[in-house]
């Protein structure tokens, strides 16, 4: 799992913005045992509102 993060990363850039959307796409994904769909949707929510996306 850390490697296919680590390659997302290099391939879309290492700046704050891509680190977030990457860890809410796998959120969504289902990719992180233990994190439902409605969780990862209040926590993409919250990261619009704090401007991290």
């Amino acid at each position: 799992m850390m490697k296919k993060i680590n390659k997302m990363l290099i391939e879309n850039g290492n700046n704050q913005e891509n680190k977030v959307k990457i860890l809410l796409d796998g959120l969504a994904k289902g990719e992180c045992k233990g994190i439902k769909g409605a969780t990862a949707y209040k926590i993409a929510e919250y990261a619009q509102q704090k401007g991290l996306v």
